[in-house]
């Protein structure tokens, strides 16, 4: 699919930064680490943040490891992507550094309840929020404790914002900080909906004022009958020992229409293994019908990319070149 290049005019940078400013209580006395890329929202939102709240931006030097960054510079606040966050935690320096922070939040996609357990436990001032590239950062966020523990919490809409669920559970979000359109042959095209509002295409919850993010409705397969969400699949492996990440697509299958096979980094990993501690936690047609090592990625790719992973997992000469678990 061609890139989306998704139109923000300053004004929308400088409100997202404003509020994200505030929720994570920003001064001068802060340092924050540009963790991410500066070509994602992710990354250039703190370029922001800093400019509207005083607060240092440390830019480590191309290539330097995200450990290393940590300890040259010692932010006070650092965002993560939940991958990001998993390699850490087997770095005690790391480690260190990370609890030394006064926010590390998380965003990027989701973040395994596993996870962000592991991560409280240990220390570290965990907060997650939800956003996307159309919403300009983070519109939904907490740094609740009780409430990050919880699966696929996202917290509260930030001051300002509006999240409004429809009968399909599908999320939208109405904010001074929407994209005013995609840049489409020279012209801009908005996917607002008749509200103003922007439709994520993400499924959800919406409980006494606190968002839970489930999945994305375009990921949503059927399997002989049943919805499957491959993201409560990918949770499930991602809390497996030694599974660092965990990727799920479907591919065509003549008796059940779709099944679900599973992309999987880590070390020392067996699928029989993996298919019983599955089947122990989700009912059996959710396990998936094969467990493929992972691919290598570019260099700087934060995440694996889906729709090439789908692709490869229904290519019948691409699957059978893949390795298989």
């Amino acid at each position: 699919a061609k890139p989306k290049l998704v139109y923000h005019r300053l004004a929308k940078h400088v409100a997202s930064a404003e509020a994200a400013s505030a929720f994570l209580d920003l001064g001068p006395d802060d340092r924050l680490l540009l963790s991410l890329p500066a070509w994602h929202v992710g990354g250039l939102s703190m370029l922001f943040r800093s400019l509207v709240s005083g607060a240092a931006l440390c830019t480590p030097p191309p290539g330097m490891p995200l450990h290393e960054a940590l300890a040259t510079f010692r932010p006070t606040q650092v965002s993560l992507v939940a991958t990001q966050l998993k390699r850490l935690l087997d770095d005690e320096d790391a480690m260190q550094h990370l609890r030394a922070c006064r926010t590390v939040l998380m965003g990027g996609g989701p973040t395994p309840e596993a996870l962000r357990v592991e991560a409280l436990d240990a220390g570290i001032p965990l907060a997650v929020g939800y956003g996307a590239t159309e919403t300009c950062a983070f519109v939904a966020a907490t740094r609740d404790a009780d409430l990050v523990r919880q699966e696929d919490v996202a917290g509260p809409a930030l001051p300002g914002r509006e999240i409004v669920l429809d009968g399909a559970a599908r999320i939208a979000v109405g904010s001074p900080t929407l994209l005013d359109g995609y840049l489409e042959d020279g012209g801009l095209v908005s996917p607002l909906d008749d509200a103003g509002r922007f439709p994520t295409g993400d499924v959800g919850t919406l409980t006494d004022g606190i968002l839970r993010v489930h999945g994305r409705a375009d990921r949503v397969f059927i399997s002989g009958g049943e919805n499957v969400q491959p993201e409560e699949i990918e949770e499930a492996l991602l809390a497996i020992d030694g599974v660092d990440e965990a990727v799920v697509v479907p591919v065509s299958d003549a008796e059940f229409g779709q099944r679900p096979v599973a992309f999987i980094a880590g070390e020392a990993l067996d699928a029989d293994a993996l298919d019983a501690a599955l089947r122990a936690e989700l009912a059996g047609f959710k396990a998936p019908d094969a467990y493929y090592r992972m691919p290598e990625r570019p260099e700087g790719a934060l995440k694996p990319d889906l729709r090439m992973l789908h692709a490869l997992a229904n290519d019948a000469l691409a699957a059978s070149r893949l390795e298989r678990l």
